[in-house]
């Protein structure tokens, strides 16, 4: 999930400034001109997880010529992207659109993201973690397994369960794979995607709309 470089893509543009305080204040620029995203591409459905002492946003827009996801982190250093995170193809680097960021962090709050990647009529929901180590120190995003999903699946929500049984990462989506709308969910076991329980990610969870008995 090394982004893709493109003739080289253009540098993250990050905004920079002070953090003020108040009730509703803004974090180094963040909401100011062209805020986080940079104003490059169309930026749409953004996500937001909070660690100690920093703040991450996830977010997708069309910079690269389709939609891609991007990160950043926000601490007391400022702004800053992860392994190539916040430009050319981001995180996703995928030759169709991706979509509906979902982000969490994990025990040691380095970040998860969860997103739906579109191929023709086809979605998948792709994981994937930052591991800071990689790369000699300088971090890269690891896929987390592979697709969760036979092409019908999206809107994907990440959490990150740090105790008991089903610790882990734990994904659910929706799924139209039945022709009805279903809710899935599979938890990452360290090696695969496997069901939170028996029928989590079949035909027997419950549709959307449906009231559970």
């Amino acid at each position: 999930l090394d982004p893709v470089p493109m003739n080289p893509p253009p540098a993250a543009t990050l905004p920079t400034g002070a953090d003020y305080r108040g009730r509703w204040t803004e974090f180094a620029s963040s909401a100011t001109g062209a805020g986080i995203s940079g104003g490059i591409g169309l930026s749409i459905e953004p996500s937001i997880a909070v660690g100690a002492g920093a703040q991450f946003i996830a977010w997708a827009d069309n910079r690269n010529g389709n939609y891609e996801i991007y990160v950043v982190r926000h601490d007391a250093a400022g702004w800053r992207e992860l392994a190539g995170s916040a430009h050319g193809g981001g995180i996703s680097a995928t030759a169709g659109n991706s979509r509906r960021p979902s982000i969490t962090l994990d025990a040691a709050g380095n970040p998860l993201m969860a997103w739906t990647v579109f191929s023709g009529t086809s979605s998948d929901i792709r994981v994937a973690r930052l591991d800071p180590a990689a790369n000699g120190g300088a971090g890269a995003w690891v896929a987390l397994g592979g697709a969760l999903s036979t092409g019908a699946a999206d809107n994907a929500v990440i959490v990150s369960v740090t105790s008991g049984s089903n610790s882990g990462p734990v994904v659910a989506w929706l799924d139209h794979s039945t022709g009805t709308t279903n809710i899935y969910a599979r938890r990452f076991n360290g090696t695969a995607w496997i069901e939170v329980s028996a029928g989590s990610a079949s035909m027997r969870t419950y549709s959307v709309g449906t009231p559970m008995k």
